[in-house]
């Protein structure tokens, strides 16, 4: 991953490296979003800056997490699952007064909220978070802990 420095860069009042210098950094962590509303992460560490002079300096960042809430995740996942329960009982309810079958009505119920729960578990597991995505032009701020001359 590379950036570059929209400022200069000083160290105890001495510039180290100039505006439009190149920063160069690894993604340490990435994880996709997945089911179940999981939403994908990704970790950054910056590692070298490439003057503007050509000089090569080692650095080291505090990581850069990029992480989407998960904080409505459990909204998502309990309105999944009670959407397909209640509409498995809504339709083996009207099932059984199209067919005229309401003498089984403490069979069915519950057999239709299992098969809505195992539908619901399917559609859960097929229901993915949002991803990262990085645009060009995104301004970070880095924070460097250390920088090897």
């Amino acid at each position: 991953i590379s950036a570059t420095l929209q400022n200069d860069l000083y160290v105890n009042n001495k510039l180290v490296a100039n505006t439009g210098s190149i920063v160069y950094g690894t993604a340490t962590q990435a994880e996709k979003a997945s089911g179940g509303y999981k939403n994908a992460s990704l970790t950054i560490v910056f590692d070298k800056i490439i003057t503007t002079e050509g000089e090569e300096l080692n650095i080291k960042s505090e990581p850069i997490i990029f992480q989407k809430t998960d904080s409505d995740r459990g909204v998502k996942i309990a309105k999944t699952l009670a959407g397909s329960i209640v509409a498995s009982v809504a339709v083996t309810a009207l099932s059984n007064l199209v067919f005229h079958n309401t003498n089984n009505w403490n069979v069915t119920l519950p057999i239709g909220a299992a098969i809505g729960a195992v539908g619901g578990g399917f559609v859960l597991l097929n229901s993915r978070g949002e991803e990262i995505e990085l645009k060009e032009g995104l301004v970070l701020d880095v924070n460097i802990t250390s920088i090897i001359f």
